[in-house]
């Protein structure tokens, strides 16, 4: 053991063995609170302990890899505890986080049984209280993160932004497609949170990447014969107005903020100026999401009959793990007795949004449907960017306003929760849904989308199996690899599954 010597001011630190400190990431959840399980505080009995006795009291300990204190608090120290390298412990399944947390609850009694201290505590993880600058959320006018009752609305009547941007602001691995009208990508309040294709060299004139469009850096322009297939601006601003809502960046320069601060928004554009496009080039941008590793597909579109090409595009995106967030249309109608697509299409990755407007009422032009519709969201009266500057805004309405919304959402589940499928992204969505009279028996959830619950909604006990093969389509005598995933929103480890071959082998 190394003694440690005193330097007045100096924050003492006293080293029992040859350790590294764990990393933050050590924690675990004690009595609904977070804490590391790397280390503690506590207070020395100064009347009858030194600190060098405590130290060499301590270096016996097991448990206890140093001690440190602060200069300016007498008595005051952190005790850091060994502990088994993350790799090591199994912290996803419930069992294993309630034997963490009784290791950490032991460790403690064990620390005030020594008699050396006064007393001894959890050092709990607590988070910055974000909020953003931006003028138009302080200002009320983005009512959908927060209402506070202004204009007419009901307090607390928005997604719960304020509540979940405690635990995350987003995380820029997530992409966002929004398959729309395309994006000004050079908006000041969204060029920073562009996707960016770092297999395509800007303005040289070539399809680096080999994919059929050339230049494609913030995503594509699908519209068939367009000469700037890479290009993917806006000249609607439609897509531009979905894409702030979803990710507008915080404290930018600009007056908004979107859902999630930090996240990549990848444009993918096939209406054209009028609004209009054909579900050809809408498949087109999914297939684009797909090769380029999209996590969420935003759609603010709607219309036409069914399309079993459209039906199987989709299908490729759950299979890929990616959710499609589709507006539930704006004619008013109810979507179990006439159809409204692709909001729908009865695959698995599909959620349908209503829109809400500041008071929780269902809005006047909102399609519904109880079977067929999912969720409510915010979408009257919602301010974000536009496409006729890099400074312009404006205020829109619709179902389209509703759906970027629940993909915001989304984003910051899947910042918060990496590992999550299309399967549990909508469990989340759907699970946590705040009940709203005015969406009674009109979807699905019967409420409206919470971010703030979607992030902390825990396991509910019914296990997801899913499964793939490799070869995907084997042929006969084949060898063939097959994999099971089981979830219970997070990975179950240690589970047995039994499968049986189908009566064709």
């Amino acid at each position: 053991m190394k003694k440690a010597t005193l330097y007045g001011n100096l924050l003492i630190f006293v080293l029992f063995a040859i350790q590294g400190i764990a990393s933050a990431q050590n924690t675990v959840k004690l009595d609904g609170t977070v804490a590391r399980t790397d280390r503690v505080l506590a207070k020395l009995r100064m009347s009858k302990v030194s600190q060098y006795i405590a130290s060499v009291s301590l270096a016996k300990n097991s448990n206890v890899a140093g001690m440190r204190t602060f200069s300016k608090i007498p008595g005051v120290v952190v005790i850091d505890l060994i502990t088994m390298p993350r790799a090591a412990v199994a912290k996803t399944s419930l069992a294993a986080q309630k034997a963490e947390a009784s290791k950490l609850i032991e460790r403690i009694r064990s620390l005030e049984a020594s008699g050396l201290f006064e007393y001894v505590e959890p050092d709990y993880v607590v988070h910055a209280n974000a909020l953003p600058t931006d003028a138009a959320f302080t200002d009320g006018t983005l009512w959908g993160l927060r209402n506070q009752g202004q204009n007419q609305g009901i307090s607390g009547a928005d997604i719960d932004a304020v509540t979940a941007w405690q635990t995350t602001t987003g995380n820029r691995s997530v992409i966002v497609g929004v398959i729309d009208s395309g994006v000004r990508y050079t908006h000041q309040d969204l060029a920073a949170n562009m996707w960016v294709n770092t297999a395509e060299i800007a303005n040289n004139g070539f399809d680096d990447d080999d994919n059929g469009y050339i230049d494609d850096v913030y995503g594509i322009n699908a519209i068939t014969g367009s000469e700037d297939s890479g290009n993917p601006m806006d000249d609607n601003s439609h897509g531009t107005h979905c894409a702030g809502t979803i990710g507008a960046v915080a404290n930018g320069g600009g007056p908004h903020v979107g859902v999630a601060w930090n996240v990549q928004i990848m444009a993918l554009k096939f209406l054209d100026a009028n609004g209009s496009g054909s579900l050809s080039d809408a498949i087109a941008g999914i297939d684009y999401g797909v090769e380029k590793s999209a996590d969420i597909l935003s759609n603010s579109w709607g219309g036409g009959g069914y399309s079993q090409a459209l039906y199987d595009a989709i299908e490729r995106a759950s299979s890929a793990g990616i959710l499609f967030v589709a507006a539930a249309g704006n004619h008013q109608g109810n979507n179990d007795q006439n159809p409204n697509y692709p909001s729908n299409y009865e695959n698995a990755n599909v959620v349908a949004v209503a829109a809400l407007d500041r008071s929780d009422a269902l809005a006047s032009f909102s399609c519904f449907g109880a079977n067929t519709v999912d969720i409510g969201a915010p979408g009257v009266a919602i301010y974000s960017c536009t496409a006729d500057s890099d400074t312009s805004y404006a205020v829109f309405n619709g179902t389209s306003m509703a759906t970027p919304h629940v993909s915001g959402v989304a984003a910051l589940i899947k910042s918060r929760f990496p590992g999550a499928n299309a399967t549990e992204l909508s469990q989340r969505l759907l699970l946590s849904a705040r009940p709203v009279a005015s969406l009674a028996g009109k979807c699905v959830t019967g409420g409206a989308v919470n971010v703030a619950d979607a992030l902390s909604i825990t396991s509910d006990g019914a296990l997801d199996i899913s499964f793939k093969t490799s070869p995907a389509q084997p042929r006969s005598g084949a060898t063939v690899v097959v994999s099971v995933t089981v979830k219970d929103f997070s990975p179950v480890l240690g589970a047995t599954v039994t499968g049986t071959l189908g009566a064709q082998g």
